[in-house]
This record gives structure tokens, C-alpha cells and sequence, in this order.
């Protein structure tokens, strides 16, 4: 079977791919309508792995991130679907939610939880130095105990 030029092997393979979702999300799994959210999902992808602390992450934490990536997609196209259909869609019955509302919370739960799971659940600061302590101390500045504000009076 032949390929086409430029690509390696026949139409749709991935073997050997460096990013393999890449290639799947732009070869297989979207409609030509729906290729907007590629440059979207491929800037989510590496803003996460950037946050995770690059590309010297273990594979398994980059396939997390896939999941996450591929929930944040998911999303993103039911809220297109609905921005075109409008929330509330008339039934036999009268009326109800857009389905796809219905669903849209177990994608964002899915990506926030492989978020979670990669660690990026929460914001790290950089501990604060003897020197930085030290230098609040003297300062005067509140140093977050509520005794201070009770031996000053407020």
C-alpha cells in the first residue's frame, strides 16, 4: 500500500511518531470543521508539560497530560456546540438542557483529576529564606499569626 509523500508508511500510521496525539488528533480523530481547536490543544499540551517541570518528565506524566489535553478538547467542542445550539433546546416534552451540558462536567472533572494526578493541582511557591523571614521580622511586616493582631488591638 502506498503512502503519500512526506509521510512515512501508508495513510494513518503512527509508528514512530514523536507525538503521537499530535498526528491522531489531526489525522483521525477530528472533522475538518472541528481542526480549529489543534493549535489550542497543541499550546495546552506544552504549557502543561512546561508546568510539570518540561520535557524531562517520565512518560507517564506526559500521558496524564495526553488525558488532560484530550478532556480539555472534549470540552471545548461541546462549548462550541452549544454556543451554536444554544443551552436550552426545545424536546417533544418542551424543553431541556443541550445534552452535551450534561456531559461537560465529567470532562472538566477528568482533566482537572490527571491535572491532580501529575501534581499541578496546586501553585508551588519557593520557600522563603532565613534572610526573607528575618527581613519581615525586622520590617514589622504581619507575619500571618493571629496573636499579632490581638497584642496590637485589632
Amino acid at each position: 500500500m502506498a503512502g503519500k509523500k512526506g509521510r512515512s508508511g501508508p495513510p494513518g500510521n503512527l509508528n514512530n511518531v514523536q507525538n503521537p496525539w499530535r498526528s491522531f488528533w489531526a489525522r483521525k480523530a477530528l472533522r475538518q470543521q472541528d481542526k480549529w481547536i489543534l493549535p489550542a490543544l497543541r499550546s495546552y499540551l506544552d504549557e502543561a508539560i512546561e508546568d510539570a517541570g518540561g520535557n524531562d518528565i517520565s512518560s507517564g506524566k506526559k500521558r496524564t497530560l495526553e488525558i488532560a489535553q484530550m478532556a480539555r478538547g472534549c470540552a471545548m467542542l461541546i462549548l462550541k456546540e452549544v454556543g451554536d445550539k444554544g443551552f436550552v433546546i426545545t424536546t417533544p416534552d418542551g424543553w431541556d438542557m443541550h445534552p452535551g451540558l450534561k456531559e461537560l462536567s465529567r470532562f472538566l472533572a477528568l482533566e482537572l483529576k490527571a491535572r491532580q494526578n501529575v501534581g499541578l493541582d496546586r501553585i508551588k511557591q519557593a520557600p522563603l529564606s532565613i534572610a526573607d523571614i528575618m527581613a519581615r521580622y525586622e520590617d514589622g511586616e504581619d507575619t500571618g499569626n493571629d496573636e499579632d493582631h490581638r497584642e496590637s488591638g485589632q
